[in-house]
């Protein structure tokens, strides 16, 4: 009957009926949870739930995006999951498991994957995105300030593909001296190293390869990284956030900021490093005071280039704008071979 009435290929496939159209807050067609509750061929099988762990953590997917949870293959993005409500999920999970970072959560985001990291009691602060066989550079990403509360690490690595990287998540005892240490152990002589870091990142990353010595990546890659005579409090941290995101809702706790301010390097020091530095900037200017300022070159015993990237500080790595800034990255990175 259609077909005699429309072109063919607004014919559809097939016919489902359903019991009601979910819709969002605003009262519209939720695509995301319609797609997921129509029987397809691309779903995982479904997997009965069967421990405590999981059935926990169903029930936690189910209260954040409004919908059943019953299977183990269940994934948290998949259904509906952003990076606020994954915020939310972070802050439950966190009263039960405390050791759960966000890099885990946006690693092993279906119920059964994540319920057995979090059985192992995992403390894992970093994880490794293996790359393909032809990939020549091992990649140590450092965390920004940003990636307490957004998956700003995890578009990183995916937009990098096909790397060798190991992608670090802040906590606050050590962490320097525990990158520094995974770095170690992590290198291999038959691949180029690059340390890459977003913001405050790039500030880890320069400390910890000033702590390599000879062993320092070959290239650091900065994303508007910053020398800071003073370092900003969290509060001003949050108004600056308040300016930039029309939704703050999904800030993290004032003691995860604070110790992730305390532990940031200001890059003041005169120690020097090997390595080359590549700073991609953002469009803001810096202050006339003095107080903040991105010349690196002072702090490199080798080159040091600066390329402007796409954005303001705060816009570099939105998904808008993080393929162009991505994009200069892997300039650098194709360019690099082991020694």
């Amino acid at each position: 009957w259609l077909s005699s009435r429309l072109p063919h290929y607004m014919v559809p496939d097939r016919l489902l009926a359903v019991t009601e159209i979910p819709l969002n807050r605003h009262g519209k067609l939720d695509l995301v949870r319609l797609q997921y509750t129509l029987p397809s061929a691309d779903q995982p099988p479904h997997d009965p739930l069967n421990t405590e762990c999981e059935f926990l953590i169903a029930d936690l997917f189910a209260e954040i995006l409004g919908i059943s949870v019953t299977s183990r293959t269940a994934d948290f993005f998949e259904m509906g999951g952003n990076s606020l409500k994954a915020l939310r999920l972070l802050t439950q999970l966190r009263e039960t498991f405390s050791d759960l970072t966000p890099a885990l959560l946006y690693a092993h985001s279906r119920v059964g994957e994540l319920a057995n990291i979090l059985k192992q009691g995992s403390r894992t602060f970093y994880s490794v995105y293996p790359g393909t066989d032809c990939s020549t550079v091992d990649i140590f990403l450092f965390p920004s300030i940003d990636s307490l509360y957004a998956p700003v690490n995890s578009r990183i690595a995916k937009a990098l593909t096909g790397h060798h990287l190991v992608c670090f998540d802040f906590s606050a005892e050590g962490f320097i001296d525990r990158c520094t240490a995974v770095v170690k152990a992590r290198q291999h002589h038959d691949r180029a190293t690059l340390f890459l870091g977003y913001s405050g990142g790039g500030n880890f990353a320069w400390e910890v390869a000033s702590r390599l010595g000879e062993q320092a990546p070959q290239a650091l890659v900065m994303l508007d990284s910053w020398v800071m005579a003073e370092k900003p409090s969290a509060e001003e941290y949050l108004r600056w956030i308040g300016q930039h995101y029309a939704n703050i809702d999904g800030l993290p706790d004032q003691t995860a900021l604070h110790a992730y301010i305390e532990a940031l390097p200001s890059g003041l020091g005169e120690e020097t490093i090997p390595s080359r530095i590549v700073l991609i900037s953002s469009a803001d200017h810096e202050p006339p005071d003095g107080i903040m300022h991105r010349h690196w070159g002072g702090k490199t015993r080798g080159e040091f280039t600066v390329v402007p990237g796409v954005g303001n500080h705060f816009e570099m790595c939105r998904p808008e704008f993080l393929d162009n800034n991505i994009h200069l990255a892997r300039r650098i990175i194709d360019g690099l071979s082991p020694t």
